[in-house]
């Protein structure tokens, strides 16, 4: 064998031997440094919200803090705004997303979506008083929504996602008059004025039910929605690693379990 191809051969063979050989960009910085910085939204409960402690809790931040040790580092958990994280491009500022995004087209032309963990209701909700008996009864009223997310472009007809993450949505809802707000408790605090309704996940407006707010949920759902890890293109390797850590999660009831507790019900089977 010449002394060079012998010589990479055996630091291939090094490397493999070390466990990180060709693991990707993304993944190898975090099995280096020991750290998997996560992006996350500080006021999404019951998915991801801060405490009374000032400490990030919740069904997405456990979610992250279980792949974290399945993959022996430690989380540190970041809040960009939700446009920069659909943007693509993350450098190294983070590493991967568990804040429950939707796997529509036009976000998976900028970031993979390795795995599914969880779906989860799309509904509506009004005020407690309200008259409006269920979503058809919704046509023309207005109706608020968090800016950018799933639910808005559900109001305007747009929103899509492969059948392989689960049901295609039905369109039932004439000419809504849409207002967006930075985030869901915003849209909740203009519930009854100026909003008819607004439009969320079951999850956080149970969630909302139980501290008080007087609003109604409306049957039946809107569509199911199917809620995903995200990366930022680049690494299959890590895409690969993080789907197989899911499916870990799922045969073993990990994911049930933080489902049961954070979310009421177990949402993460395929439906």
């Amino acid at each position: 064998m010449r002394p060079l191809l012998r010589a990479a051969v055996a630091a291939l063979a090094t490397c493999l031997s070390a466990g990180t050989a060709l693991a990707g960009p993304v993944l190898d910085r975090i099995v280096a440094s020991g750290i998997m910085t996560m992006a996350s939204d500080p006021d999404f409960p019951p998915q991801s919200f801060l405490n009374d402690d000032q400490e990030m809790v919740g069904f997405d931040v456990s979610v992250g803090r279980e792949l974290a040790r399945r993959l022996g580092v430690e989380l540190k958990i970041v809040t960009p705004s939700r446009k920069a994280l659909t943007a693509g491009n993350w450098g190294d500022d983070w590493d991967v997303s568990v804040g429950s995004m939707t796997p529509t087209p036009e976000r998976m032309q900028a970031l993979d979506f390795p795995a599914v963990y969880y779906w989860a209701p799309a509904v509506f909700a009004v005020p407690a008083g309200s008259p409006i008996e269920d979503p058809h009864s919704l046509a023309g009223k207005i109706i608020g929504v968090c800016e950018g997310c799933t639910y808005q472009a559900y109001l305007e007809g747009k929103v899509a996602f492969d059948p392989a993450f689960g049901p295609r949505p039905a369109y039932r809802l004439a000419q809504p008059d849409i207002r967006t707000f930075p985030g869901d408790r915003q849209a909740l605090a203009a519930l009854g004025n100026p909003l008819d309704a607004v439009m969320g996940t079951l999850p956080a407006l149970e969630r909302a039910v139980r501290e008080g707010h007087a609003l109604r949920i409306l049957s039946p759902p809107a569509f199911l929605e199917p809620l995903a890890i995200a990366i930022d293109k680049g690494d299959p390797l890590f895409a690969a690693r993080l789907a197989d850590l899911v499916r870990g999660m799922r045969r073993d009831g990990t994911l049930a379990q933080l489902s049961q507790q954070w979310l009421g019900a177990d949402l993460t089977q395929h439906p």
